[in-house]
Protein backbone atom coordinates (compact mmCIF):
# COMPACT_ATOMS: atom_id res chain seq x y z
CA UNK A 1 0.00 0.00 0.00
CA UNK A 2 1.72 3.07 -0.96
CA UNK A 3 -0.29 7.04 0.24
CA UNK A 4 0.94 9.80 -2.40
CA UNK A 5 2.28 12.93 -0.36
CA UNK A 6 1.37 16.24 -0.67
CA UNK A 7 3.53 18.70 0.60
CA UNK A 8 1.01 21.51 1.27
CA UNK A 9 -1.23 19.24 3.46
CA UNK A 10 0.02 17.80 7.24
CA UNK A 11 -0.69 15.06 8.83
CA UNK A 12 -3.05 15.82 12.23
CA UNK A 13 -1.43 15.46 15.39
CA UNK A 14 -3.85 12.89 16.58
CA UNK A 15 -1.88 10.20 14.40
CA UNK A 16 0.83 10.19 16.81
CA UNK A 17 -1.33 10.67 20.11
CA UNK A 18 -2.94 7.37 19.53
CA UNK A 19 0.62 5.95 18.58
CA UNK A 20 0.27 5.71 14.71
CA UNK A 21 3.56 6.01 12.58
CA UNK A 22 2.43 9.03 10.71
CA UNK A 23 4.66 8.00 7.30
CA UNK A 24 2.80 4.85 7.06
CA UNK A 25 -0.78 5.61 8.17
CA UNK A 26 -4.16 7.40 6.24
CA UNK A 27 -7.05 8.56 7.11
CA UNK A 28 -10.36 6.61 5.45
CA UNK A 29 -13.86 6.91 4.94
CA UNK A 30 -13.92 4.49 2.15
CA UNK A 31 -13.99 0.85 4.60
CA UNK A 32 -17.36 -0.53 3.33
CA UNK A 33 -17.90 -2.51 7.04
CA UNK A 34 -16.63 0.77 9.21
CA UNK A 35 -18.76 3.59 9.01
CA UNK A 36 -17.35 7.29 9.33
CA UNK A 37 -13.50 8.49 9.60
CA UNK A 38 -11.13 5.79 10.55
CA UNK A 39 -7.25 5.61 10.69
CA UNK A 40 -5.16 2.72 9.02
CA UNK A 41 -1.29 2.08 9.48
CA UNK A 42 0.22 -0.26 7.33
CA UNK A 43 2.77 -2.18 9.73
CA UNK A 44 6.04 -3.64 9.21
CA UNK A 45 4.47 -7.01 8.46
CA UNK A 46 2.07 -5.62 6.09
CA UNK A 47 -0.59 -5.85 8.75
CA UNK A 48 -3.18 -3.25 8.49
CA UNK A 49 -3.96 -1.15 12.05
CA UNK A 50 -7.06 0.25 12.45
CA UNK A 51 -8.28 3.27 14.79
CA UNK A 52 -11.70 4.94 15.44
CA UNK A 53 -13.09 7.38 18.02
CA UNK A 54 -16.03 6.67 18.43
CA UNK A 55 -17.07 10.49 17.81
CA UNK A 56 -16.06 9.60 13.91
CA UNK A 57 -18.82 7.61 13.53
CA UNK A 58 -21.16 9.67 14.43
CA UNK A 59 -22.06 11.07 11.29
CA UNK A 60 -22.81 7.95 9.18
CA UNK A 61 -21.17 7.54 5.99
CA UNK A 62 -18.56 10.09 5.39
CA UNK A 63 -17.32 11.80 1.74
CA UNK A 64 -13.88 12.89 0.95
CA UNK A 65 -11.20 14.28 3.79
CA UNK A 66 -9.84 17.45 3.59
CA UNK A 67 -6.31 18.09 5.38
CA UNK A 68 -5.23 21.68 5.81
CA UNK A 69 -1.36 23.21 6.33
CA UNK A 70 -2.39 22.94 10.12
CA UNK A 71 -2.84 19.12 10.29
CA UNK A 72 -6.54 20.09 10.56
CA UNK A 73 -9.21 17.33 9.25
CA UNK A 74 -12.68 18.05 7.73
CA UNK A 75 -15.04 15.97 6.92
CA UNK A 76 -18.78 15.77 5.66
CA UNK A 77 -21.57 12.96 5.33
CA UNK A 78 -22.51 11.32 2.47
CA UNK A 79 -25.27 8.37 2.49
CA UNK A 80 -23.07 6.73 0.32
CA UNK A 81 -23.92 3.27 1.06
CA UNK A 82 -26.98 4.06 2.10
CA UNK A 83 -29.41 6.72 4.10
CA UNK A 84 -29.99 4.34 7.06
CA UNK A 85 -26.64 5.27 8.80
CA UNK A 86 -26.98 9.21 7.81
CA UNK A 87 -29.02 11.17 10.08
CA UNK A 88 -30.25 13.94 8.69
CA UNK A 89 -27.65 16.90 9.22
CA UNK A 90 -25.73 19.99 7.58
CA UNK A 91 -22.46 19.36 9.66
CA UNK A 92 -19.04 19.06 8.69
CA UNK A 93 -16.79 17.22 11.23
CA UNK A 94 -14.15 19.01 12.29
CA UNK A 95 -10.95 16.77 13.83
CA UNK A 96 -7.83 18.74 15.20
Amino acid sequence: MEYQKNECKRQPSFVKTVGFNPNASAISTSDKKITGLVLLEQTADGEIKKYQHPSWQMGGWMGPVQLDPNGNCFVGPVPVINILNNPPQNKILFIK
